[in-house]
């Protein structure tokens, strides 16, 4: 993978997981990424398990064209430990990918 490209992923994802649940189109208009490149990355992200698609949306204006399909980010993903040691205690924390 390319360096523009992991830059776009990146991009795509951070996306995803601040404006959830958000559709390909709006990812596109947030990022100044293309729709094709947005399209591209959310669907590896899909096939690693990371985003997942929520559905489909549609606005109160009956409008022509495709639906929107939502992403969001797939819970349980990813899991992190954190932990805090100190003089007087020791504490850790779990939590997955969503908080």
């Amino acid at each position: 993978m390319v360096k523009m490209q992991y830059v776009n992923r990146q991009n795509v994802l951070d996306t995803i997981y601040t404006n959830q649940p958000i559709s390909r189109i709006d990812i596109s208009s947030i990022t100044g990424i293309t729709p094709a490149k947005v399209s591209e990355s959310s669907n590896e992200l899909i096939l690693e398990g990371v985003v997942k698609e929520l559905g489909s949306y549609t606005e109160e204006e009956v409008r022509s064209g495709r639906k929107k399909i939502l992403l969001g980010v797939k819970p349980n993903h990813s899991y992190f430990l954190g932990s805090e040691i100190s003089r007087k205690f020791l504490s850790f924390c779990i939590c997955d990918n969503t908080g």
